[in-house]
């Protein structure tokens, strides 16, 4: 126990080295760091933690419910090759068959439901989770359509759902959660100094001061974020973060800047985090072949990222967003978690005064 409890205090104060060197690159490096973070460690990331994940039944009830978010996957993944088909000269027929021809009806429904695509997903995550009656828990599930059909055309609905939560909600505030979580179960002070650290950057890096002159977005630099969409979770932050404090939003603004330092540092601990908790989680612990696929798939994807961005954004879509949906559960199992232990906390001085008594 001695030696994994010293196993633990080195990864967390390992990770806190971490934090520093992603929060340094990150205000230093603001747009180069994230888009390397996001194409070199992002897929390797996705394709190690889907593999743990099926080795541990998805942290959900029933391992076979995983297909609802996988068909969910799909669907999004559909409904983004249809919007992004317009800008491709090839694909520019399809696009507009989608958008004015005979398959109208179908773009419309993508365009329309995408969002709540997202909203089922996480929803069903909880579900898998805490609902163990079968007939409850798909009932539930059925019964968040609903909310979607009301919900679908608010900006505000696909901001937090579409815009946020598969990204700085997935790799923000779900990491944190995380390190609460692992704090709070091991009760190791080095734990709770990693998520405390964890926070302080954050704070930092929004006090940091940022010269605009000296950071110049370079033509590769915009073509990326132009092309990939990348700047409609900087502006979505801006707007939730400082509404109303610039009447146009550009990436090379003081605030901006400080918003994107955030979601490279962000992206870039995240996928550290993963990887230095190899000990603990054991994510490399699947099968062989797993491995030979994940290395297959990480140096192609690498590769199409060199040919065009947005070509590897969008070959790996797909395992970018399952990846997230997959770990939905774990996210839930997390936060329950995190309750459970600081109801604990609560009666533990209460059992102890009854027992004085």
């Amino acid at each position: 126990m001695a030696q994994s409890a010293s196993s633990l205090d080195r990864i967390n104060y390992v990770n806190i080295g971490l934090m520093v060197l992603s929060a340094v690159l990150a205000v230093t490096f603001p747009f180069e760091l994230f888009l390397f973070a996001y194409a070199v460690l992002g897929p390797l990331h996705y394709m190690t933690e889907i593999g743990w994940l099926h080795q541990r039944n998805y942290f959900s009830l029933n391992k076979k419910d995983v297909i609802i978010p996988a068909i969910l996957c799909v669907l999004i993944t559909i409904g983004l090759g249809i919007s992004l088909a317009g800008n491709w000269e090839p694909l520019k027929p399809m696009a507009e068959s989608f958008s004015t021809g005979t398959l109208a009806p179908v773009g419309d429904f993508f365009s329309t439901y995408s969002t709540g695509f997202i909203f089922i997903a996480f929803s069903t995550a909880i579900f898998m989770v805490l609902i163990k009656n079968p007939y409850l828990r798909y009932g539930l599930m059925t019964l968040m359509i609903l909310p979607v059909i009301f919900l679908a055309e608010l900006k505000s609905f696909e901001t937090w759902f579409a815009v946020l939560l598969p990204t700085i909600i997935h790799v923000c505030v779900f990491t944190a959660l995380f390190m609460l979580y692992g704090a709070m179960k091991s009760k190791r002070f080095s734990g709770y100094l990693s998520f405390g650290f964890f926070l302080l950057i954050v704070f930092v890096i929004f006090q940091f001061h940022f010269d605009p002159k000296k950071y110049i977005i370079t033509d590769y630099v915009l073509t990326a974020f132009q092309k990939s969409g990348f700047g409609t979770l900087n502006k979505s932050l801006w707007e939730i973060l400082a509404p109303g404090r610039e009447s146009t939003f550009f990436l090379n603004t003081k605030f901006a800047l400080k918003i994107q330092a955030f979601i490279a540092f962000s992206y870039t601990y995240h996928y550290l985090n993963w990887f230095s908790k190899t000990e603990v989680i054991k994510w490399h612990q699947v099968p062989r072949l797993w491995l030979i696929i994940t290395a297959v798939v990480w140096v192609a994807s690498i590769g199409l990222y060199l040919y065009d961005y947005r070509t590897g954004l969008f070959a790996l879509f797909f395992l970018s967003m399952l990846h997230v949906f997959l770990e939905f559960p774990l996210n839930i199992q997390s936060i329950v978690g995190i309750g459970s232990e600081g109801i604990g906390w609560f009666r533990k001085p209460a059992a102890v005064a009854g027992a004085k008594k």
